[in-house]
């Protein structure tokens, strides 16, 4: 009978943190800043069958990718997704919010909007994969070099929760959360009036937004429990 008292114990808490209350709104930080220095992965599963908590672990944070569609019954990237060099969904040119292609490469060098050894951000018509670990739409840009950019259109003006990449000179990468609503503008203002990056030309692109956005480190936590097809793995 120990025996099996001491399997089903584990099982019986695993399934009650499952059901861990809700963290309101008012309780989160404005923003979350993820360093995302340790590297990091993109999850695709065109089925949309996992939240951020279920494809958590120990050593990562999880947030959510950039956007998506659906097709035949099934999820996919909006616009342009590679992985290893391979285009698994094609460019597309039709929406504003998918206004540029970040690559995740290795070594190779690029004229881009911003460039260093990690990462690319740029127009859509300089796209190259072939030398990419990833590559995705998203948008729009958000500060470019460290200047705030012009935003139009309801996505930016609208306020909503955000998750964005940022991106150093130095080729830090930062991905930030936002629980609360704001427009691209008042997060412009956010993010360059933080003291950790200030003069240092950071450039941000939007990923994506509410219901979408999504943190989850193990204790801090937003929206962990939504079922998405594209999460964006940082190792602590």
């Amino acid at each position: 009978m120990k025996k099996y008292l001491l399997i089903l114990v584990p099982l019986f808490l695993s399934a009650c943190s499952f059901w861990e209350k809700e963290i309101p709104l008012e309780e989160q930080p404005e923003y979350f800043t993820v360093d995302a220095g340790s590297g990091f992965q993109i999850l695709y599963d065109s089925w949309m069958t996992q939240s951020a908590r279920d494809v958590y672990s120990k050593w990562d944070i999880v947030i959510n990718g950039s956007y998506f569609s659906y097709s035949g019954g099934s999820v996919i990237p909006a616009g342009l997704f590679a992985e290893n060099g391979k285009i698994l969904t094609p460019l597309r040119d039709d929406d504003p919010n998918l206004s540029h292609v970040v690559l995740v490469h290795s070594g190779a060098e690029w004229t881009w909007i911003f460039s260093n050894e990690r990462m690319s951000i740029g127009a859509l018509a300089d796209a190259d994969v072939r030398n990419s670990l990833f590559a995705f739409q998203a948008g729009p840009l958000v500060i470019a070099w460290g200047v705030s950019q012009t935003f139009t259109g309801n996505l930016a003006m609208t306020p909503y929760p955000r998750t964005l990449l940022g991106i150093l000179p130095s080729g830090k990468t930062y991905f930030f959360v936002f629980p609360h609503p704001k427009t691209l503008e008042e997060v412009a203002q956010t993010l360059q009036n933080d003291p950790d990056f200030l003069e240092k030309n950071i450039t941000v692109i939007n990923l994506d937004g509410w219901p979408s956005s999504t943190y989850y480190d193990g204790v801090q936590r937003w929206n962990e429990n939504t079922k998405l097809p594209l999460f964006i793995i940082i190792q602590k």
